[in-house]
């Protein structure tokens, strides 16, 4: 992967229902987006416990940066630089991703 797995993750959770992944647009690809899908990929990556550049399960168990993770995706807070409001900014749906995120988990 050239992207790195934590923006391998937030495709994969964030995929429609018709499989089709998200893909960045010319005019929708700013450094400021990339740092937000960063952001929301690597909390996937750490709520699922793997590492976020080789996506490889980690070797020390860090349950404290898992629960923090699982706690700021299930929030339903919407100010700037909440899980709502980074799926309203990178037009994804937090329900989707929450749901197959819970699926991935289990």
């Amino acid at each position: 992967m050239t992207r790195g797995t934590a923006a391998a993750t937030l495709v994969a959770v964030s995929a429609d229902a018709c499989e089709n992944e998200v893909r960045d647009g010319p005019l929708l690809d700013s450094p400021e987006r990339r740092l937000l899908r960063a952001v929301v990929g690597q909390a996937l990556c750490d709520a699922l416990g793997r590492h976020g550049i080789t996506g490889r399960p980690l070797r020390k168990a860090r349950p404290h940066v898992a629960e923090e993770a699982c706690a700021w995706l299930a929030s339903e807070d919407t100010a700037a630089w909440s899980f709502r409001w980074a799926c309203e900014v990178l037009t994804l749906d937090a329900s989707v991703i929450r749901r197959r995120l819970l699926g991935m988990r289990h």
